[in-house]
């Protein structure tokens, strides 16, 4: 194996773990105090309703 196929394995082997870092801190469970308020089901994401009267398309 050539240093430059070395390289690649280890940048992508590192590419792939802090991928799976941020995928088991987002799916993780958070501390109950610690959490972000959950909006009502209701509610559109971002307070954006796409129905409103006032739009101007």
């Amino acid at each position: 194996m050539s240093l430059y196929e070395a390289l690649a394995v280890v940048a992508l082997l590192g590419a792939g773990g802090f991928a799976w870092h941020l995928y088991r801190s987002d799916t993780r469970p958070k501390a109950p105090g610690g959490s972000a308020p959950q909006l009502p089901e209701s509610q559109p994401m971002f307070a954006r309703d796409r129905g409103s009267k006032d739009r101007t398309d």
